[in-house]
Parts: C-alpha cells; sequence; structure tokens
C-alpha cells in the first residue's frame, strides 16, 4: 500500500470520528429506514442442496435433485422406482457479510462566529466505514422422501424438511435509525458546559450481543392419478426471532471531589412468522413431455421494536472551579408489518432423448405488507460550570430538551418475475452437464405517512462575555416516503459433473450473474407550522411543503462465482458430497481470498 493510500484512509477514519463523537438528530428522515429487512420474510423458504453462495436462485430445475425439482413444482415430488425412501442433511458453513454504509448521513460540528464566518459543518460519514457480520445459514438441514404405502398406493408420496437457524454474534446497529446519543453532548451534537472535563474510562463492560434463531419447516405431499395427472401440495410454517442489546455502565475516574456515572444502552428485537400453502398440477402428454401449474398463498407478520437509554452523571468540585452535568435521553421505536404473498407459475419437462432433457418454468410473486410506525424520543440535558481565573470569576450554563412523538403507516409491495431455462446433458457414462439461463425481474415499492410533532429548546448562558444563545423550534409536519427499487438480472449457471468410479465423483459450477439496479428515494415534508426562534430571531410558516429528493442510483454488477464439488460413495446406499465456494473481494491491490464456504452434505437411501 502506498503513502497516498495511507494518507487517505487516515483522513476518512478522522472525519469519520468526528461525525460519530456528537449526538445527532434527523428531523426528516422516516421511521421505516430502521426497519431491518431479510430475504426470507414474506417469501417461500426452500431446503437447497446446491443452494451455495450466488447459486441459491438457479439450481432449480437445473440439477436432478428430489428437493430441487419440489421447488419448482409439488407435483414433481417422486423417487426412483428402486427407492422407497431418501434421506438428506447437510452442515453448512457460514459466509460473512461486508457492508458499506454508502449512504449520506448529516453530521453538524458548531464552529465559533469569531473564527469562522459560518457557524455549522456538514460533514457526511466516510464511505470507508465497513460492518462484517455473518450470513444467516442453517446450522442443520435434513430433508426425507418416502413412499407411505408403496404396496397398496406406490404413485402416493410424501416428504418433510427442516431448518434450524442459530447464530450468536456482535450486535450491530440499524444505521438509519432517526436518532442517535453521544455522552457529554446534546440533541444538536453540541457540546454542553461541563464536557472538557470528562474523562471517559471504561471500568466495566456491559452488554454486546445479538442471537437470532429460526424454524423452518415444511411438509409435502403428490398423488399420481391414474390418466397421467400427478397431483401435489405443499406447507410450511417460519418461525425466527433476533434480539440483542449493546451498551454499558461506565464509571469514570472517582476521587473525593468528584462523582461520575454512565449508562448507554441499545436494544433491538424483530419476530418473523409465516404460513405457506400451496399446490400443484402436472399433466404428462406422454412419457417424453409432462407441463405442470403451481400456486400458492403465503401470510404472516414481522414485528420489530429498538428501545435506547442514555443516562450520563457528572460532578466535580475544587478550590478553583466545579462542573455539574446531567443528561437522560430514552427512545422508544415500533415497527408492525403484516404481509401476504400470492404466487404462481407453470413449468415444462421435455426429455427430447434418453441423454438430454429440457426444463422451463415461469414464476410470479407479489407480495404486500400493510406497515405500522411509532416512536417517541425525549431527550434531556442541563450543566453547568465554574472557574476562577485570575480571581476573576467566570461561570457558563447550558440546558436543552428535544421531543419527538411519530406514528403512522404505509404500504410495501414487491413484484418478482423469473424465466428459467435449463438443460441436462448425460455426454456419456461419465461426463454430464448441466447449462442454464435465467431472467428475474425485481420492483419494491414502498410509501409510507407518519406524523411528526416535534420541539426542541436549547440556551446557553456565559458570564465572561456575551456569548448567551437561545434557540427554539416547534413543528407539526407529515413525512410523506416513497422509495422504489427496480432489478433486473441475467444469470447463466453451468455444472460438470465427472465420475471417475464407482466411488468417486467430482463437480465444477459457474454461475455468471449480470445485474442492474435502479433507485428512486423522495420524502416530501408537509408541515402545519413551523416555529424558529435562533436568540430572538423569530421564523413562523403554516402549511407549507419541502421535498427531498435522493438522486436516482443507477447501479451495475458483473460477477463470476465458482465452485467445486467432490462426492464419495462407499457404498450404493450412502454419499457424501462436499462443496466448496470461494469469497473475494475487492482490495487495495485487486481481488482477494475472502473465505472458503463449505457445506459437507450426507445422502442415504435406505
Amino acid at each position: 500500500m502506498n503513502t497516498k493510500r495511507i494518507l487517505t484512509l487516515l483522513l476518512l477514519t478522522m472525519v469519520g470520528f468526528s461525525s460519530w463523537v456528537s449526538a445527532q438528530y434527523w428531523g426528516q428522515r422516516v421511521l421505516e429506514k430502521g426497519f431491518e429487512h431479510t430475504e426470507f420474510f414474506f417469501a417461500p423458504n426452500h431446503l437447497m442442496p446446491y443452494g451455495i453462495g450466488s447459486f441459491k436462485g438457479t439450481t432449480a430445475g437445473l440439477l436432478d435433485d428430489p428437493l430441487q425439482e419440489i421447488i419448482v413444482n409439488p407435483s414433481r415430488l417422486g423417487l426412483d422406482s428402486t427407492h422407497d425412501a431418501w434421506l438428506y442433511t447437510d452442515f453448512r458453513g457460514a459466509k460473512n457479510i461486508t457492508e458499506e454504509n454508502n449512504w449520506i448521513v448529516p453530521a453538524y460540528t458548531y464552529l465559533d462566529s469569531r473564527y469562522a464566518p459560518v457557524s455549522s459543518m456538514y460533514l457526511p460519514y466516510p464511505r470507508l466505514y465497513l460492518e462484517t457480520r455473518r450470513e444467516l445459514e442453517p446450522v442443520f438441514s435434513g430433508g426425507a422422501i418416502f413412499r407411505p404405502l408403496p404396496e397398496t398406493a406406490p404413485s402416493l408420496y410424501a416428504a418433510a424438511t427442516y431448518q434450524y437457524i442459530l447464530q450468536d454474534a456482535k450486535y450491530y446497529s440499524v444505521p438509519q435509525n432517526i436518532y442517535r446519543t453521544a455522552a457529554g453532548y446534546d440533541f444538536n451534537g453540541k457540546s454542553v458546559a461541563a464536557s472538557e472535563a470528562m474523562p471517559i474510562i471504561d471500568k466495566y463492560s456491559g452488554k454486546d450481543n445479538m442471537r437470532q434463531a429460526g424454524h423452518f419447516a415444511s411438509v409435502y405431499v403428490r398423488y399420481g392419478v391414474p390418466g397421467g395427472l400427478d397431483l401435489g401440495a405443499t406447507l410450511s410454517r417460519a418461525m425466527f426471532h433476533r434480539d440483542g442489546s449493546y451498551g454499558s455502565q461506565n464509571y469514570w475516574d472517582y476521587t473525593g471531589n468528584s462523582t461520575s456515572l454512565w449508562s448507554n444502552m441499545e436494544a433491538r428485537a424483530q419476530s418473523y412468522t409465516a404460513w405457506d400453502l400451496g399446490g400443484g398440477v402436472t399433466y404428462h402428454f406422454n412419457e417424453h413431455v409432462s407441463f405442470g401449474v403451481t400456486a400458492g398463498n403465503l401470510w404472516g407478520d414481522a414485528v420489530q421494536a429498538l428501545h435506547t437509554t442514555d443516562s450520563s452523571h457528572y460532578l466535580y468540585k475544587s478550590t478553583t472551579s466545579d462542573s455539574y452535568y446531567n443528561r437522560s435521553g430514552n427512545g422508544l421505536y415500533q415497527w408492525n408489518h403484516q404481509g401476504n404473498t400470492s404466487y404462481y407459475g407453470a413449468d415444462i419437462l421435455a426429455h427430447t432423448s434418453p441423454a438430454m432433457t429440457m426444463n422451463f418454468y415461469y414464476r410470479h410473486q407479489k407480495s404486500a405488507a400493510d406497515i405500522g410506525l411509532a416512536s417517541g424520543v425525549l431527550d434531556t440535558s442541563f450543566s453547568t460550570y465554574s472557574n476562577t481565573y485570575n480571581e476573576q470569576p467566570y461561570s457558563s450554563m447550558s440546558r436543552s430538551i428535544l421531543s419527538d412523538t411519530r406514528s403512522g403507516g404505509g404500504t410495501q409491495n414487491i413484484t418478482t418475475d423469473r424465466l428459467m431455462g435449463s438443460l441436462r446433458w448425460q455426454i456419456d457414462d461419465r461426463v454430464a452437464l448441466a447449462i442454464g439461463a435465467q431472467l428475474e425481474w425485481y420492483t419494491m415499492e414502498i410509501a409510507t405517512s407518519e406524523s411528526v410533532v416535534m420541539a426542541s429548546r436549547y440556551e446557553y448562558l456565559y458570564s465572561g462575555e456575551n456569548y448567551n444563545w437561545r434557540s427554539a423550534q416547534n413543528e407539526s409536519k407529515d413525512l410523506r416516503w416513497t422509495f422504489t427499487s427496480k432489478r433486473s438480472s441475467l444469470q447463466i449457471p453451468v455444472f460438470l459433473t465427472l465420475r471417475a468410479s464407482k466411488l468417486l465423483q467430482f463437480m465444477i459450477g459457474i454461475n455468471r450473474d449480470m445485474t442492474s439496479w435502479r433507485i428512486e428515494e423522495v420524502t416530501l415534508a408537509l408541515f402545519r407550522f413551523r416555529y424558529e426562534d435562533q436568540n430572538g430571531t423569530v421564523t413562523q410558516k403554516t402549511n407549507f411543503g419541502e421535498r427531498y429528493t435522493v438522486p436516482t442510483e443507477n447501479v451495475s454488477d458483473v460477477r463470476t462465482t465458482f465452485l467445486a464439488g467432490i462426492a464419495v460413495s462407499p457404498s450404493e446406499k450412502l454419499n457424501l458430497r462436499l462443496l466448496m465456494v470461494p469469497n473475494f473481494r475487492e482490495g487495495f491491490d485487486g481481488q482477494e481470498l475472502d473465505q472458503l464456504q463449505l457445506w459437507l452434505g450426507l445422502t442415504v437411501t435406505p
């Protein structure tokens, strides 16, 4: 790394530190930005034996696997005629997620007007700030397919799958919350009168944890009706919960003439539950061509709560000076999403030759969720400071209060269309090739409206010179937020299987993903009234609006994912498979290997 890069990193780190030091309040930011979205919320969930890395969305219908087939249509559930049961389980290594917080978050640093012609400076958080955490992956996955009545009803099949998520990690914040506190600063991010005399030394650390647990279970049934008709049905249940907290109670230097205590805590909890009921029908025109349709409906809810507390106290006395500081801040935020997802699709399976199979399917999915929002923030602070210099006494006092109350709601609509075509070719007894192409169009639209009542007061008095300052602000408004994200992608997966012997088999996979996004965001603030008093200069306005439009963001990404696998079959009834996907990240000197993700799968056919 050269000297220029080092200096750039140091500069960005200093800017980022100055942004994090001060407390911050964003009056025009909406609550919904603080809700944590997860990819399986209000979406069907399936056990995918080959769904590692970016292959998760492309292996259904591509590879000849019983669990992959029922993702396309539950009426495809089945086994070959030589087996009455099939069991599967896998153990997965987690993948790290590195998130770059590249949004602009306003931070204001106060400058004295005697030394600069402005009263504040705008400082965005640097794009350098990264947050790394583990991607949610099941610690256990298992599935079973069997014929419950092989003699009396050989065309009746049943299946069950279960996935268990359990992950403990460090707490991570929701970065788009409307308020963040900091010791020694008021809601404006201004240092209080006594803050310079506060040496913060951690003597006791508190909590820093985030636990996430989930249960995902599905049952399937399929029955073959005479005349070439297969009927299938599925029922799934999803339950997920995450909760964690971060904070500490820190005792500062304690001597005979000072007392201080600081307690700061943030706690967040989120729960998601859903039911999914679906079915499918497949008609076999002949032994070579079949056509199927599938449909289903999912319903559930996701709730989230966030609680922040900040309590600080400081008292210092000596023969020449004394300081007092007291601060109390509380915030409670609540989100409630109640959603319904409907989906339907069609598929065609054609055996064009004994060695070649073509598979096509289309899936349309539409999700609609009603959003409920509520929050309350109350922050108060009071501080005094006095000092004697050259027998001249000086004193200062500051106090502030912030109250922000919100309630509202909105809707979230997500539409996904997926079109997949694949070819399976058994080239010879040793080599098999599977290649596909998948097009996907995704649109998410969120619209919320929340009523806001905000009041704030700030006062600073200084006896040495006329540096007194008073400010006040009252607002009553509605924040209307619209967010639209559109994504289109083309993925081309290729799998090559090489059988070295009856005991050993190798697999090589590659997935080319070409994706583009378009993101639009607008916030409209409709004010019933706004009152501002800046040291005696009063401004009042009623019934007006302000629009905040984020520049439209167009992003494209092309990436290639490589997969390597090895399968060992010590007997005809047992198969062990190891899948490996290397994950690369962009470093200062190009691509660097960040992690090697491993999956170990076991298949038993008793």
